[in-house]
């Protein structure tokens, strides 16, 4: 529901160029949170191995 609405709304402002914006808006809502976990789970490792040192 809260999607279309959103949809509906960069449609309407991005109009012709609207496919490519929403499949950007999409690629960056799957790409970020991944490169977050990666950024968390390295500096997690690299304190268990500074405490192993």
């Amino acid at each position: 529901m809260m999607l279309d609405a959103l949809r509906e709304l960069l449609q309407g402002l991005f109009g012709s160029v609207f496919p490519l914006v929403w499949t950007l808006l999409k690629i960056v809502l799957i790409i970020a949170p991944l490169l977050l976990c990666v950024a968390y789970l390295t500096f997690w490792e690299r304190k268990v191995i500074g405490w192993m040192q």
